[in-house]
């Protein structure tokens, strides 16, 4: 699935809706195309890859034709080529290429992280050195190198000229957890300082004071899009990789989930005023 994600939901939207349209049965529509209907259910939840032929081949029984069902199948074949993430398979899990391929083209990005810093708001260093030592899965220098290189990929469309916004939430104690050393701790709190003057990023601590919290259960990342055709997703952080979520009861307890973290967050002023006091006292300590 980790191959143009949005694209496939949006084509596998447009399919289910034309099916429904003409009445057809998951069933039936499996054999025009012979294949079984769990395979159209994964197309149409845009989580298998889509032939251009088997599209065609669909929508002709679907009664649909003309610049519909051109811009459908032209619409599969954008669908078939690989997006930069494809680079690493191998190294990075199947269903994080899949949350990497999702946040690509959102417009809106929002990500809370109850330990760590976010993967977004991470300098090398401080990804170098979680990825050392997080999780149980043990890793090769090569393989740490290409995550750290993936991240940065990942962090670059935050610099691009047309940028998601992001907000991000963590809790104040991952400012002080120390992650690879004091140096790498001050690079970090540095780095997000100047992250933070940046006008399609915004920053808030969940403080300590704040007690018992929504965010309590784990990390989650809520992806929005700019086009309508496009309906928004959540993916949960496991031990056992990303849970991808997208039925809209999912999403609206995610939702809640925000919208409670942000009740109990600092500003983001107030956020930049404490990340800057550990700044300079981790440079006098």
């Amino acid at each position: 699935m980790a191959t143009n994600t949005v694209r496939r939901r949006r084509l596998g939207i447009a399919l289910r809706e034309h099916r429904r349209s003409a009445k057809v049965s998951m069933e039936d529509a499996a054999e025009v195309i012979s294949v079984h209907k769990t395979t159209i259910s994964r197309m149409e939840r845009g989580q298998a890859a889509t032939k251009p032929l088997f599209v065609q081949a669909l929508l002709e029984h679907y009664k649909v034709d003309g610049l519909e069902a051109s811009a459908l199948v032209e619409l599969a074949k954008e669908a078939s080529r690989p997006g930069w993430w494809r680079a690493y398979a191998g190294v990075v899990d199947e269903r994080h290429l899949d949350h990497i391929a999702l946040e690509s083209e959102a417009s809106r990005i929002s990500t809370w992280e109850p330990v760590l810093i976010p993967a977004l708001l991470q300098t090398e260093e401080y990804a170098r050195a979680v990825l050392e030592r997080a999780g149980v899965e043990s890793l090769t220098h090569t393989q740490i190198d290409r995550r750290v290189q993936a991240r940065a990929e990942r962090q670059a469309r935050l610099h691009s000229d047309d940028p998601p916004a992001l907000f991000a939430m963590f809790d104040e104690g991952a400012l002080k957890r120390p992650v690879g050393g004091k140096e790498v701790r001050s690079g970090q709190l540095a780095h997000l300082l100047e992250l933070a003057e940046m006008p399609n990023i915004t920053i808030q601590l969940i403080p300590t004071s704040a007690g018992a919290h929504a965010g309590v259960t784990g990390s989650v990342t809520l992806l929005d899009y700019a086009s309508d055709e496009d309906p928004p997703v959540a993916f949960l952080e496991t031990v056992g990789g990303d849970l991808y979520l997208d039925e809209p009861g999912e999403l609206k307890v995610c939702r809640a989930v925000f919208d409670a973290l942000r009740s109990d967050a600092l500003s983001r002023d107030e956020t930049v005023q404490q990340i800057a006091q550990l700044a300079a006292e981790s440079e006098l300590g």
